[in-house]
């Protein structure tokens, strides 16, 4: 297991880094709605989905 990078942005249209989706997903995003609803991931222009979902696989429980 990798630590999350909070220098790689994986939502471009809303900011945000690799860490804070995955600190979403430990405190219990479990889906890309989930994220997006703790810290916006995913909701601009979705082309971040993917990664979120894959994200989760890396870090959910």
């Amino acid at each position: 297991m990798f630590d999350p990078d909070p220098d790689c942005i994986v939502c471009v249209c809303r900011s945000v880094s690799e860490a804070e989706i995955v600190a979403a997903i430990r405190a219990g995003a479990d889906s890309p709605d989930g994220i997006g609803d703790r810290c916006l991931a995913g909701t601009g222009c979705g082309g971040c989905v993917e990664a979120l979902r894959e994200l989760i696989e890396d870090f959910g429980h």
